[in-house]
């Protein structure tokens, strides 16, 4: 089967939500041991694709029509967390939640269609802190561990994605990687 890549929206790097996630998220898998991420919210997986070129190519298209979808004056997508939550998941261990936006729905929608995926798992948007394989009667004390390393104030994790960041996530955690990116809100712009 050929290689598997996933779709993610980033905080903007120097954001106080990049750092604050991105520190717990350290905090997180150093005390329970799981591995390390980046802050992100999955906008979609899997894209299949022979080679890191083709995944590009096909994220370029799809990102074409997105932004045709959006609009012109589209600042980006917004990912909106109001509460930390846990799953039954090892990727939806312990995250961040929250509603999801119009624009985040829509773009989730047409990913879905563009690499037809209909049939999937309603989406749900999320940033995780925590993946692992944990216990239904551990996730309490992790989600309170959590939010103990995060702000008070959730909502102030939000944030508005200007890119989507294709990563090649076929195998472990560790083995990933990003293979580029594709602007959400300017037409061509491509950094690898």
């Amino acid at each position: 089967m050929a290689p598997k890549y996933s779709l993610w929206l980033s905080p903007p790097g120097a954001s106080p939500a990049s750092q604050a996630v991105a520190a717990a998220i350290d905090k997180l898998s150093s005390a329970l041991g799981g591995p390390r991420f980046p802050p992100h919210a999955t906008l979609f997986s899997p894209v299949r694709a022979d080679s890191d070129a083709k995944a590009l190519e096909q994220v370029e298209h799809y990102a074409a029509k997105l932004r045709r979808q959006l609009g012109a004056d589209a600042a980006g997508i917004p990912v909106e967390v109001d509460s930390v939550a846990a799953g039954s998941t090892y990727y939806q261990c312990v995250f961040l939640k929250g509603p999801a936006s119009e624009a985040l729905a829509a773009a989730n929608a047409a990913a879905r269609e563009q690499w037809g995926a209909a049939g999937q798992e309603p989406f749900m948007p999320h940033v995780s802190l925590v993946y692992g394989d944990h216990p239904a009667d551990a996730l309490p004390g992790l989600q309170t561990q959590a939010a103990e390393a995060l702000p008070k104030d959730l909502a102030a994790l939000s944030y508005v994605a200007t890119e989507i960041r294709i990563v090649a996530t076929s195998g472990q955690c560790e083995q990933w990687h990003e293979v580029g990116r594709v602007s959400i809100t300017r037409q061509g712009e491509v950094s690898k």
